[in-house]
């Protein structure tokens, strides 16, 4: 695990208050889905998978869903 993440980790106070969709994407994120696959999944338009994406790397203060879903699995968010 990188230290940047290592230090996110340790300097995050609480857990981001995401939303049980918000959740939901993120655990296909971490499943490793792609977008079109989690709008097929989810029952979404693609604009609405990435703008829930954008939304959640900005609560997780993640720059990517990579590390969003990292950050998620160290956080016991999704499952690993």
């Amino acid at each position: 695990m990188s230290r940047e993440i290592q230090h996110c980790i340790r300097n995050m106070q609480t857990l981001p208050e995401l939303s049980p969709r918000q959740l939901e994407i993120l655990n296909l994120i971490a499943k490793g889905f792609s977008n079109k696959e989690i709008a097929d999944i989810a029952g979404v338009s693609l604009e609405t998978v990435k703008d829930h994406i954008k939304k959640i790397l900005l609560k997780m203060g993640a720059a990517s869903r990579t590390e969003a879903a990292t950050l998620a699995v160290n956080m016991n968010l999704v499952a690993g």
